[in-house]
């Protein structure tokens, strides 16, 4: 289906649109995969302007499941008279037509982004905002414990006066009793970051790309100069991905690791290999602390008793069927010792308890 603004519509789907001039002028409408709980895909609709009754009808009978409902396009502090009646007048009808709903409020946003001017006061603003959020959603007809998107055109850069207002957002509509997603576009590409014990410029890295350096290469990626690296992932919190870092050599020649496995990395086409075990920075929403723990744990005792590595999400998934809990699995808070074990006991292995105070003592048991 061609998605710009209708056109490739046959004239029937053009005829049942008829009650609704914004049909066949959509400003923003576009497939998107709507990725429901079970991992099913269904086909999804963004429409800026409400279509109209028949061509939703319409719609549905192509296969569309899942449609945006915008509360408003703009902050009613920021521009007045955006509040969009006609989706949430419609919104009733389109649950009873079995549309799966997705409700969108658009906030402040980043300068320059879009017509939607950013926040002057951040954190009034978002009370302010967070405050009509809750009242469309409850006039759309969503109850306590729905999920209430936030638009954002843009990733919002940590620390700044945004994400001060998103994050106030969504604590105001949290304490309302919803639950709350963001609706915008972020990268999807993580960074590397490589460590080296001396000194090195972007000249000099030039020329051992360019094969005029070709010992200073060696050297470079050799067990005393290259310390490992530290996945930096496009989030405005948690940014610590999967990392690995080599013990200090003196630390090493004075204690034992046995936990240590081969890490290898590749820059440039220069193979960097490295002793250490994964670490990754845990999170509120998939790894909390325990889950952390054991996937930095299990990428050691894989190589030892050549078991799979779980994903965090895949850990806590499993552990939470292990010992089900009630509520919400995600996000989730951590895990307690009984489903840590069950992940243990789920790839194969055995879980034992030490209960101990003294360092020595848990030193002695690994």
């Amino acid at each position: 289906m061609n998605n710009d603004r209708g056109q490739g519509m046959t004239s029937d789907v053009r005829a049942a649109s008829a009650e609704s001039e914004a049909f066949a002028q959509v400003s923003s409408m576009t497939l998107q995969r709507a990725r429901a709980p079970t991992g099913t895909t269904f086909a999804g609709l963004d429409a800026g302007s409400y279509p109209g009754q028949r061509a939703m009808d319409a719609y549905r009978a192509m296969g569309f499941a899942v449609t945006s409902l915008y509360f408003n396009h703009a902050p009613a502090r920021a521009i007045p008279n955006k509040v969009d009646n006609k989706w949430i007048a419609a919104a009733n009808y389109l649950r009873k037509s079995g549309w799966g709903l997705a409700p969108i409020y658009v906030g402040a946003e980043l300068a320059g982004s879009s017509h939607v001017p950013p926040p002057e006061n951040p954190l009034s603003n978002a009370q302010t905002d967070a405050a009509e959020a809750l009242d469309l959603g409850q006039r759309a007809g969503f109850q306590a414990g729905s999920t209430i998107f936030l638009d954002v055109e843009k990733a919002f850069p940590k620390n700044g006066p945004y994400e001060s207002y998103a994050l106030k957002w969504i604590e105001a509509v949290q304490a309302g009793g919803y639950y709350v997603r963001c609706f915008g576009c972020y990268p999807k590409q993580c960074s590397r970051i490589h460590l080296f014990a001396s000194d090195l410029n972007k000249g000099t890295f030039d020329r051992i790309l360019g094969g005029q350096l070709a010992r200073s290469g060696v050297s470079m990626v050799s067990p005393e100069n290259y310390q490992g690296f530290i996945v930096v992932k496009p989030l405005p919190q948690t940014v610590v991905g999967r990392s690995c870092l080599r013990p200090p050599l003196r630390a090493q020649a004075n204690g034992v690791y046995p936990t240590l496995i081969a890490q290898r990395a590749n820059l440039y086409g220069m193979d960097c290999s490295l002793n250490s075990l994964p670490f990754q920075e845990q999170d509120h929403e998939v790894a909390a602390c325990a889950t952390s723990a054991l996937w930095s744990v299990l990428h050691g005792t894989a190589r030892l008793f050549d078991h799979s590595i779980l994903s965090p999400l895949e850990i806590t998934r499993t552990a939470l069927s292990k010992r089900p809990l009630f509520g919400r699995a995600l996000p989730n808070d951590g895990l307690d010792i009984y489903q840590m074990a069950g992940v243990v006991r789920h790839v194969g292995l055995e879980a034992d308890v030490v209960d101990a105070t003294e360092r020595y003592l848990l030193q002695a048991c690994a």
